[in-house]
């Protein structure tokens, strides 16, 4: 038995593209367009809704509070100016409790110890007068004993290594200004130079006394 099929009913059996032949394929029904239709734009929605909420959780900025900080380094009794302080955010979750955040809070005080520059400045660490009286002088002072213990603003009492001949006073009251770095680490050397506020009476006799030798730190005080 033979059957002959026209040019029209092999195209309408057979998909034909330029690459050649493929399998036939049935028509899909109105029900199935449907659907599909329907499930692309399902897929639309939920890659536009994603997209739009992973934007904004992008965008959202997270919670910081401004601290006040130093610009640079604050030496112990340098009364403080707006060039000494800089604004830096933190994270909210940084216990800023006892920080200043107001600079007028700040400005026209005075450091009452060193502050590192970039450090957080604390109202404890500032005084609204000189630590050091009027008239102070800033003596340099070697010292013989460990300055291990000893701090800026603490009021200490200086006595000669040696006694001197010449009616030097055999002690100096005198409050540390600024302490060399081997102070902060634990360390000292065998003789250390510290800077001491000094009365202006005692300054010259200090001065001369520790020319003759270094001083020992005898006893201190907060």
């Amino acid at each position: 038995m033979n059957f002959h099929f026209s040019s029209a009913d092999v195209k309408s059996f057979l998909h034909l593209t330029p690459a050649g032949v493929t399998a036939a394929r049935a028509p899909l029904t109105l029900k199935k367009r449907r659907a599909l239709a329907h499930m692309r734009a399902m897929g639309v929605a939920l890659m536009t809704a994603l997209a739009i909420t992973s934007g904004v959780i992008l965008l959202l900025p997270s919670r910081t509070v401004p601290l006040l900080v130093a610009a640079h380094t604050l030496s112990y009794n340098q009364q403080i100016s707006s060039s000494d302080l800089r604004v830096e955010y933190v994270e909210e979750s940084f216990p800023a409790t006892g920080f200043a955040t107001d600079r007028n809070s700040l400005i026209g005080h005075y450091a009452v110890t060193k502050i590192p520059a970039g450090n957080a400045i604390a109202a404890s660490q500032t005084t609204a007068t000189a630590p050091l009286p009027r008239g102070t002088s800033i003596v340099s002072v070697p010292l013989a004993s460990s300055t291990v213990g000893l701090r800026e603003g603490q009021k200490v009492t200086l006595v000669p290594s040696s006694k001197g001949t010449d009616g030097t006073p055999q002690s100096f009251s005198v409050t540390v200004v600024s302490l060399p770095r081997q102070a902060s680490t634990g360390f000292s050397d065998e003789q250390s130079i510290i800077l001491v506020g000094a009365s202006a009476s005692d300054s010259q006799l200090l001065v001369s006394a520790a020319q003759r030798a270094p001083m020992l730190a005898a006893n201190t005080t907060d």
